[in-house]
């Protein structure tokens, strides 16, 4: 199993719990569904991937577990933290020392070092990138032309914008510990998407060519799940956008989300369209549950992999659609911008 790191949350010895209502007698799963396990000492390095299972699914007839209810309470409490996390993370007056260090090296990026009053920062909440100048005496100013919003738009939004701030982000796969990272070679930029929390919105699917279209599923809820790029590897998690061509509109980079039931059952009968999970069962008595003894099934958001549109080919918009998006690219500015303008990359 590979080694990952789900900060910012700590995961216990699979002896105990860190989790309140994973310990005996109230036997919440979400720890072990969400967090996976630690083998070792270091608390916030986990083996299994987390299900990201998003809701209990009860249904008429079948028990209810009393682990089910607390898992409601833990699950709430999981996204409200992360909810509150990524504000803090994203909402900063500019770039600079929240970021501190993670820069040094990373020619292109923005969210580096350092930044005075001389040489204000190029992006943050409520400023924009913009256009460089000279003023009388020589001092670098900047004039903003995009009005930066916060994190949160319509699509999926990673927990940081930048290098990552915990002690092993560094595992999840990203330079720097990044969650989204771009390289450039010639006129290819690479916009690569790297393992931890993102918060998702599944958006329409090829439902969407029907006419109307069907927009079954599509609820405009958002989800916090954890990608896992680190067991899956990089070639699905990766969009190579040609930027030769000095187009005028943007070329936009979305997840490929979707979602499942996922029924309490016997490994043996699961299948692609019926997945099933024998540890949903009555876990009272037995720790991984009963499959014999089920209760609810459970809704879970996960992400196939990442896709890319060009805004300036016809029927663009409907395609689109289907994506939750979570950057742009623009070849005439030269620059790589999240969904709510944050400068990200920027090419020369």
């Amino acid at each position: 199993m590979a080694t990952r790191s789900v900060q910012p949350f700590f995961h216990s010895h699979p002896s105990g719990n860190a989790f309140a209502l994973g310990a005996t007698p109230y036997n919440s799963r979400v720890e072990s569904q969400e967090l996976g396990w630690s083998d070792d000492n270091n608390a916030e390095l986990v083996g299994a991937a987390p299900k990201n299972y998003q809701m209990v699914a009860f249904r008429p007839g079948f028990p209810l577990q009393a682990s089910e209810l607390n898992e409601i309470q833990e699950h709430m409490m999981l996204q409200m933290t992360l909810h509150t996390t990524m504000m803090h993370n994203w909402i900063t007056s500019g770039p600079g020392p929240i970021w501190s260090g993670h820069d040094s090296d990373s020619a292109g990026y923005e969210g580096g070092t350092q930044w005075t009053s001389v040489d204000s920062p190029q992006s943050g909440i409520g400023l924009g990138g913009g256009i460089d100048q000279s003023n009388p005496d020589g001092r670098a100013i900047h004039t903003p032309q995009y009005a930066v919003s916060a994190p949160g738009w319509m699509g999926s939004c990673p927990l940081y914008p930048f290098g990552g701030p915990y002690s092993n982000s560094k595992l999840n796969g990203g330079p720097d510990g990044r969650m989204v990272s771009v390289t450039q070679a010639g006129q290819n930029i690479t916009i690569s998407v790297h393992s931890g929390w993102w918060l998702m919105e599944p958006r329409y699917t090829d439902q969407l060519e029907i006419n109307p279209p069907d927009l079954t599923g599509v609820s405009g809820l958002k989800h916090w799940v954890f990608l896992d790029t680190v067991q899956d590897g990089l070639p699905q998690w990766q969009q190579t956008i040609n930027v030769a061509n000095q187009q005028e509109d943007d070329i936009v980079i979305g997840l490929n989300v979707a979602t499942d039931y996922y029924s309490c059952c016997p490994e043996a009968d699961s299948t692609p369209e019926l997945p099933c999970d024998p540890n949903l069962g009555d876990n009272s008595a037995v720790p991984n549950g009963d499959p014999v003894s089920c209760g609810a099934g459970r809704f879970g958001v996960y992400a196939t992999g990442i896709s890319s549109v060009d805004l300036n080919v016809a029927g663009s918009e409907q395609e689109k659609q289907k994506l939750s998006l979570f950057c742009k690219v623009n070849p005439q500015e030269k620059t790589v911008r999240y969904m709510n303008n944050l400068l990200l990359y920027k090419w020369s």
